[in-house]
């Protein structure tokens, strides 16, 4: 086991942060829907929120200098976040979207796709770390990620018959 220390992974977290921003933003951009649009400006603003409290615990965990250990499935996402395999390149998947034919149902794959990988670091930081408060928040965190990708999935089922039929067994 490697150890690692905390105020990286805050480090990751708030960029991660910061990209989902610039995702919903051009989201917003890109989208003439008005419902759509306000889902993704409320997105866009929760991931602010989320780079405040990772911001706050990077400052602490910068000055407290704490370690944790990471076993290898957590050492092999942060190298690939570290890489940018875990998380997309916001200017290229940006780029790829305004050529996109069905650019909202696009959207909501790649930020399904995007939070489902985050929800999975944030799960590992999670359970790999000690320190409690940093614990908390990213319980609450992890929490506000699924209900992101409950609201995509929601518009998801109301853009795309096929994956609700295969979701759910049937069309709505």
């Amino acid at each position: 086991m490697k150890a690692y220390k905390l105020s990286d992974v805050f480090k990751f977290a708030i960029k991660i942060e910061r990209d989902g921003k610039k995702f919903y933003d051009s989201a917003v951009q890109l989208t003439r829907d008005v419902k759509q649009r306000y889902l993704f400006r409320h997105l866009s603003k929760e991931e602010v929120k989320h780079a405040q409290t990772f911001r706050k615990f990077y400052k602490q965990a910068f000055y407290q200098k704490v370690f944790f250990a990471a076993d290898e499935r957590l050492e092999g996402l942060l190298d690939g976040l570290a890489r940018g395999i875990v998380i997309p390149d916001v200017a290229e998947i940006v780029g790829a979207l305004k050529k996109s034919d069905n650019k909202v149902l696009t959207i909501i794959k790649v930020a399904m796709d995007v939070e489902t990988n985050t929800i999975l670091f944030y799960q590992e930081i999670h359970d790999a770390i000690k320190v409690a408060q940093a614990k908390q928040a990213f319980k609450r965190i992890i929490k506000e990620e699924k209900t992101h990708l409950v609201k995509l999935r929601n518009l998801r089922l109301d853009l795309d018959p096929v994956y609700a039929a295969v979701r759910y067994g049937k069309f709505f």
